[in-house]
This record gives C-alpha cells, sequence and structure tokens, in this order.
C-alpha cells in the first residue's frame, strides 16, 4: 500500500472517529464545528483525498496568479465605466454596480482564499475571524446575483418596452437598485437556516453548509439555480429581439446589423461563464464529485472566471470602454480616439467615433 493510501486511510478513520464523537465535541463550548479538540485538524462534510503533501501552497500560489490576472483589469473596466461620458446612461451604472462586486468577489475567491491556503489559516485555529470572512464572502456572492439580474432585465427590457424601461431606470431611480442589491442578498443570507461557513486550506474551497443533518444550503442552490436561469432567459429573449429589430430592415436594421456578431459573441461567453460559475460550482460542493483531489480549486476557479473574465469581454469588445480604459497609459488625451456612447447603450452598447 503506497503512502497516499495509507495517508488517506488514516484520514477516514480520523474523520470516523469524530463523527462518533461528534455530540461529546459539541458539548464543548471552546471547539467549533468541524474541529478537534485541539484545534489542529479541521473536519469537513466530506472527506476529500489530498494528492500530495502540502499541496496547499500549489494551491494558494495558483489563487494569488488568479487574483493578479483578473483584479487589475476589472479596475481599468470599472475606471472605464464610471467616465462621466457613461454613467449618464442606465446600462453603464448598472455594470458599474456589478463591476464592483466582481472586483469583492475576485478578492474573495482568490485573494483571500490564496493567502488563507499559503498560511494555513482556518478557523480551527484562527477562529471566528475566519468564519466572518465566509459569511461576507457568500453575501456579496448573492449580491452579484442579484446586479446581474438587475442589467439582464434593464437590457431586456431596453428591446420589449422602452416606457417600462424608463419608468424603472431612468436618471436618478437607477441608483435605487442598490438598496435592492443589498435587500436581496441580506434576504437570502439571513434565512439560511443553521448557516456555517469556514475555508479548507487543504482542500482549497470554501464550504457554505449548515450544521442541520443535511448541510445541504437549499438556498445557495436555489440562488445559483435561479440566477442561472434568469440570466440565461433574459440574454435568449435579447437575442432573438435584437434579430427581429434587425430583420425589420430600414435605418434600424442597418445601425443594429454591424454589431450583431460583437453582442452575438458577448452574449454567449457570458453566458457560458455564468453557467459554469453558478452551475458548475454547485456540482463541484454538492455532488459526488466533490471527493475527486483537486475539485475545491477547480470550484473556485469556476467562481471566480466570470467575474475576472467579464473584463476582459468588455475591454476587447466594447470600444468605449477600451478606448476610455486606455486613457491612463497615454501622455495626452489627444492619443485616445474620443468615443461617444449612443442611442441606448444599454440594450446595444452602440458606439460611433467622432
Amino acid at each position: 500500500m503506497n503512502t497516499l493510501s495509507v495517508h488517506y486511510l488514516n484520514k477516514r478513520t480520523q474523520f470516523l472517529v469524530y463523527i462518533e464523537s461528534y455530540p461529546t465535541v459539541m458539548e464543548d463550548s471552546s471547539v467549533l464545528p468541524h474541529c478537534s479538540p485541539n484545534d489542529t485538524f479541521l473536519h469537513t462534510t466530506h472527506v476529500v483525498p489530498i494528492a500530495f503533501r502540502n499541496q496547499r501552497f500549489l494551491i494558494g500560489s495558483l489563487y494569488l496568479f488568479g487574483w493578479v490576472i483578473g483584479f487589475f483589469p476589472q479596475c481599468l473596466c470599472l475606471y472605464a465605466i464610471c467616465h462621466k461620458h457613461h454613467l449618464k446612461y442606465s446600462c453603464y451604472v448598472l455594470m458599474m454596480f456589478v463591476s464592483v462586486l466582481d472586483l469583492c468577489n475576485l478578492t474573495t475567491s482568490f485573494l483571500v482564499s490564496g493567502i488563507f491556503s499559503v498560511f494555513n489559516i482556518q478557523h480551527c485555529s484562527h477562529g471566528y475571524v475566519v468564519i466572518v470572512i465566509g459569511y461576507i464572502t457568500l453575501w456579496l456572492w448573492f449580491a452579484y446575483c442579484a446586479a446581474a439580474m438587475i442589467l439582464a432585465l434593464n437590457r431586456v427590457l431596453e428591446f420589449s418596452s422602452k416606457s417600462a424601461c424608463h419608468v424603472l431606470y431612468h436618471g436618478k431611480r437607477c441608483w435605487l437598485w442598490i438598496l435592492a442589491i443589498v435587500g436581496y442578498a441580506s434576504a437570502v443570507q439571513c434565512t439560511v437556516k443553521k448557516p456555517f461557513y469556514f475555508y479548507n486550506p487543504t482542500e482549497g474551497a470554501f464550504n457554505f453548509f449548515t450544521l442541520n443533518p443535511d448541510p445541504t444550503n437549499i438556498n445557495h442552490v436555489v440562488n445559483n439555480l435561479v440566477k442561472f436561469l434568469f440570466v440565461t432567459i433574459s440574454y435568449a429573449i435579447m437575442w432573438v429581439l435584437l434579430k427581429i429589430k434587425m430583420r425589420q430592415g430600414g435605418a434600424m436594421g442597418s445601425h443594429i446589423s454591424s454589431l450583431e456578431a460583437k453582442l452575438s459573441i458577448q452574449a454567449l461567453i457570458v453566458g457560458v461563464l455564468a453557467a459554469f460559475s453558478t452551475v458548475g460550482y454547485l456540482s463541484m460542493s454538492y455532488l459526488p464529485v466533490k471527493d475527486i483531489p483537486f475539485m475545491g480549486p477547480l470550484g473556485e476557479w469556476l467562481w471566480a472566471s466570470v467575474h475576472g473574465g467579464s473584463a476582459y469581454i468588455y475591454l476587447i469588445m466594447n470600444k468605449s470602454i477600451r478606448m476610455t480604459a486606455l486613457q491612463l497609459f497615454c501622455c495626452s488625451k489627444s492619443n485616445v480616439t474620443t468615443v461617444t456612447v449612443t442611442a441606448s447603450p444599454s440594450s446595444t452598447n452602440r458606439i460611433t467615433n467622432k
């Protein structure tokens, strides 16, 4: 029997012994859930095989690298979105909300996780600080889902009902959606029964479980599925409406046709990222595949991909955002082509050069 097999059997034996003594352990108020009395062995709701010794260093390094390549492009994207010639339009205000939450989620999913894995920071040894960070992490994900759904609704209404879009998003009313985002995230978070969120440095994943007999976090599952379905259906409707308007011909058709390819590819990429980040992460967390080595890091990368990938999509495909971001690297604004947003940027991101 090789060393890895022996190690795995020892871990499983320790886990089974812990489960048998679980009621006794929980009677000791000084011991946090999923911890041994000496605060040195971290237990999870499932036993994850360890591929090699000290794998947490590799996992942590990969997370820190992912944060670097995702965070700074997202900062450029946020800078461009916040330019005064963009924030005149409701779509860009909503995009700003999403971009801010992208940065926050990238920080928790990659930077915080990377530091926790490299330095072996876990709740058994560092107490409630890690648990609180887990609560903040999931709250930020819920807030991002709300912002993404609000933005998707805005784009659908731009094509289907201009009057409804005007009522819901015009002017300063758009900023009131911050209350909806905060309210949604808080409501979903606060209605979880017996939540207990912690990070496993060796597994390389946050565990958003509960202390119920069935540890599944129903709110987490339902939120991810609702977000996935809502965003997917919304962008599919937007795509259909876009094609209908193009087939109508005339000035509207000729104006939109030049952007059809970019809009289609952008919607496709965003949809794929959304699918992987929501359904994919749930699969890594709750389905039997969670017991395969390195499923934790794969789930974290799927989760973070949408937050980092969206910046690359906008910087590559949205000329207005790209040219505004490039101003940071130019000595003079005269070296950058001035780009203005025309007509209805919330639905088509239409841009023209002057």
